[in-house]
């Protein structure tokens, strides 16, 4: 009979004990979804902050960096400048930009697009720059603006 009540109180106590892990468990989930929930309501947050079409304000007189989205006068789709100071193979006339679709990126070596500042329409989104993609936007210009004199 002892021993009845022995396995009888060990499974009560292991009943409870698990019981409580279980609620645990429980409040923790609820704790991971109030973080995903933040989480979202952070990136929202973070999303509406970056620059829209309107937001962007740069000179297009100045050569932009390497990321830089673009709408151009008479095309319809947006471009992603990838390079500056760019001599194109089939006429070897050298433009400012070489760019490609966005957002679908670098299809083929047909479907690049070059083009010179002048036919920016306006600045969808400025590329990352560092002090180092300065001071090399800084050499590119020297270097078109030697070629047109």
């Amino acid at each position: 009979m002892k021993n009845i009540k022995v396995i009888l109180c060990i499974t009560a106590l292991a009943f409870l004990a698990l019981a409580g892990c279980s609620t645990n468990t429980s409040s923790e989930n609820k704790n991971d979804e109030e973080k995903k929930t933040e989480e979202k309501t952070s990136i929202q947050k973070e999303n509406a902050s970056q620059p829209t079409e309107k937001d962007v304000d740069v000179d297009t007189s100045q050569l932009l960096p390497i990321g830089t989205v673009v709408k151009l006068k008479n095309i319809k789709k947006p471009v992603m400048v990838y390079g500056q100071n760019q001599r194109q193979e089939s006429s070897q006339k050298i433009f400012d930009y070489v760019s490609v679709p966005y957002p679908e990126g670098n299809i083929s070596s047909d479907y690049n697009v070059f083009f010179d500042r002048s036919r920016i329409e306006k600045v969808l989104y400025q590329g990352y720059d560092t002090p180092e993609g300065e001071k090399f936007l800084e050499e590119q210009e020297k270097q078109l603006s030697s070629k047109e004199m």
